[in-house]
């Protein structure tokens, strides 16, 4: 009988089968506790669920691991976090070491002065934060590379003033030098050596390194002792917070005592954050001796990326009033650097997070209390003085219209008072300081608008008479501008600062506030210097052109000339006087924008009386001596403005060598051409030494001496090769 189906036994392969079926996963690793008992570890860390159950404490052996055995991804994890949590300690080891140890720092000079901070990043960490990656310094005014790689700069910039004067001293001299080469080509004299000056294909090209400058959460949150900090905040207050105060002094420090009560345990990241720009910008723009200068740069910047580190991140996600003043001030410091792509960003950020915050519009503050209003004003106001200055040093059409500038002017908000004379007077001062300053803008907006076509890219009209015409309508801008003056801050002039030398900080407004008008007048005046600079660089003159300009131009080249002579004799006397004194002017980066604008001024004005003027028909009234006595003054205060500082003397530097340049103009060539008013009295020494006081410039220079490859298409290339390798490293554009 056969076998029954139904009851046929298991054979050997279903077993098999089923108990692979049944089979439990191995583990790369059992722990101990399931080993010992022979029993089932599923491997989790850092508890398997066996001894999860049984409450038992779970280890693993630390046996080398297979290459071909699968981990689990939690241990990578864990792996990674912890060998990044020994990394930043080691890094924050070092960096205790660095600061306690005493460390000396070495730069062109020698040997600088020993320096302990409790927490800062070393010279070598500075250098390697890639802070120059563009052309250009944090103001903006003058280019010594490609203008494509570098960005646009519109006609309101000093790098298009500058270009108009490079062009125009480059035909000259040109010109010049063919005129020579024909009369010494018949002789039989060797030729001269001459500086042929190699130069990159393009800044671009230039190796910077890898930015370095993101500090971790944990470095960000660093501080320097209480009383350091309170000090940098008092300076900030008497110095920056006064020029634009759009921080409430008696709020922000109620909150830093508060903070300093919990050890600074219990902040808000964006109040921290401006906490720390508040510190860069007291600590840049402390003027200190030479020695000083680089210790100065390493702590600020160290302030600015922590700054960064904290608040940068928080404004992509959202913003507040703190957050924009944060950006203000991080700008503002940015302008002292060369890191203009980051100042104009950064500026960027803060308009488009204040247009977010509704601060252009007042209602949008209706349930706010009187203080809180103000206070949004304010850094309205701040976004828009920044954007006027921007637009003006960049040449870049500004953000915020003026059609768009409807909020009520900042007030006193008498109900903040801290009923201390000192602390109320300072409030009052600086709330008017502040109202004058954007009545003043204002009238910038319009030089911009109508004299530089808003920097829109199209040329502006250069008509004369229709300069004439704007000109006249921005000078009367500027009378009523001075009539709503209040007296206790009316424009200064040199021979009052001489002659009460005592410090006050109604006499710091009254001296920056002069510096800001007299080199807007410079800017509503310079399209007559822009329309006799072109004509020079022209091959064919136009003479009709010409001649009107002498008829409607020689009035305001007059009183260019004059604001020019102020600035420039204000800077020339502090920077000469007491370190009392110093203190009247602001941020040198400022004071040296200011400065060297009216500097290169001066110096076009040179040029045009070189080649139009003539004892019959003069171009304006002004006596070559003085135009000759005023650059002097200019290139012996241009190096004090910030002793050691390296962009300081690299514009002092500049300007020194278009000086070469324009002697070399006054030179009279080989065929014996009588000299013009203008040549007669470049020649002459301008004092018994027959140098500068500065010490750049020897005159008169030997032509020969000076032996010079002279190039039309590429101006810059015939400088002196020391003073163009510091350009093409240092990136200025004041």
């Amino acid at each position: 009988m056969g076998p029954r189906h139904g009851s046929t036994p298991p054979t050997a392969v279903d077993s098999s089968a089923e108990q692979r079926g049944t089979k439990r996963r191995r583990v790369p690793v059992a722990c101990a506790a399931c080993r010992n008992k022979k029993s089932r570890c599923d491997g989790q860390r850092p508890k398997c669920s066996s001894c999860q159950v049984q409450d038992l404490e779970c280890e693993y052996a630390q046996t080398p691991i297979s290459s071909t055995t699968p981990v689990p991804k939690i241990f990578l994890q864990l792996v990674e976090t912890r060998l990044a949590n020994l990394e930043n300690d080691v890094r924050a080891l070092k960096r205790q070491n660095r600061s306690e140890a005493q460390y000396s720092l070495d730069d062109d000079r020698g040997e600088l002065s020993h320096l302990v901070v409790d927490s800062s990043i070393s010279r070598e960490e500075l250098q390697n934060t890639g802070v120059s990656p563009d052309a250009t310094d944090g103001v903006g005014t003058i280019e010594f590379t490609d203008e494509e790689n570098a960005g646009y700069f519109g006609q309101s910039s000093n790098i298009a003033f500058t270009r108009n004067l490079r062009r125009a001293l480059g035909r000259v001299l040109t010109e010049r030098q063919n005129d020579n080469s024909m009369a010494q080509s018949a002789t039989a004299s060797p030729p001269q050596a001459r500086v042929r000056v190699s130069r990159p294909l393009s800044p671009g090209l230039r190796h910077y390194p890898p930015v370095n400058a993101n500090h971790s959460t944990s470095e960000a949150l660093r501080l320097p002792p209480p009383t350091e900090m309170e000090t940098l905040i008092r300076k900030f207050f008497g110095n920056t917070g006064a020029l634009f105060p759009y921080i409430h002094r008696a709020n922000f420090i109620k909150t830093f005592e508060d903070a300093k009560r919990y050890n600074f345990k219990t902040c808000r990241r964006s109040w921290l954050g401006l906490l720390n720009i508040i510190l860069a910008m007291a600590t840049g723009t402390e003027p200190l001796p030479i020695a000083d200068v680089s210790e100065r740069t390493i702590r600020a910047e160290t302030f600015y990326s922590r700054s960064k580190t904290l608040c940068l991140d928080l404004i992509m996600s959202g913003t507040s009033v703190e957050s924009v003043q944060t950006m203000l001030l991080m700008s503002l410091y940015l302008q002292g650097t060369n890191r203009s792509v980051k100042t104009w960003n950064i500026h960027g950020l803060a308009v488009k997070a204040a247009f977010q915050l509704g601060l252009h519009v007042s209602d949008s503050a209706w349930n706010c209390s009187e203080l809180d209003r103000e206070i949004r004003n304010r850094t309205w106001y701040g976004c828009v003085i920044l954007d006027r200055t921007l637009s003006m040093t960049f040449g870049r059409p500004p953000a915020i219209p003026e059609n768009y500038v409807r909020v009520p002017l900042p007030q006193i908000c008498h109900s903040s008072m801290s009923r201390n004379d000192s602390s109320d007077n300072l409030e009052i001062v600086s709330a008017m300081f502040f109202v004058a300053t954007i009545k003043l803008y204002k009238v910038m907006w319009s030089i911009i608008d109508t004299l530089y076509a808003c920097n829109l890219g199209s040329q502006p009209d250069h008509n004369v008479l229709m300069v004439a015409s704007n000109v006249l309508q921005i000078e009367q801008q500027f009378l009523e501008w001075q009539s709503t003056l209040n007296p206790e801050l009316a424009l200064i002039q040199a021979q009052e600062i001489s002659s009460d030398p005592e410090y006050s900080l109604t006499k710091r407004l009254r001296v920056i506030l002069t510096m800001r008008y007299h080199n807007l007048r410079i800017l509503a005046y310079r399209p007559y210097l822009d329309l006799y600079l072109r004509n020079i660089g022209r091959p064919h003159v136009d003479g009709s052109e010409v001649l009107m300009l002498k008829q409607f131009g020689g009035r305001n080249i007059t009183a260019c000339f004059d604001s020019a002579a102020n600035l420039i004799r204000i800077v020339h006397l502090i920077t000469h006087s007491e370190d009392s004194l110093r203190s009247l002017l602001g941020a040198w980066w400022f004071t040296l924008y200011y400065t060297l604008n009216a500097t290169l001024t001066v110096m076009s004005m040179l040029l045009i009386d070189k080649m139009y003027g003539s004892n019959v028909n003069m171009v304006s009234d002004i006596p070559s001596t003085a135009l000759l006595e005023l650059s002097e003054d200019a290139l012996s205060c241009l190096p004090a403005i910030d002793p050691g500082n390296q962009m300081v003397d690299k514009c002092a530097q500049v300007a020194a060598e278009i000086y070469k340049c324009l002697e070399l103009v006054s030179t009279p060539n080989s065929e014996g051409d009588a000299p013009s008013a203008a040549e007669t009295s470049i020649n002459q020494p301008i004092n018994s030494g027959g140098t500068f006081a500065t010490g750049h410039v020897q005159l008169p220079v030997d032509l020969s001496s000076f032996g010079l490859d002279w190039d039309p298409d590429n101006f810059m290339s015939t400088l002196d090769p020391d003073i163009v390798d510091g350009i093409r490293d240092t990136d200025i554009f004041f």
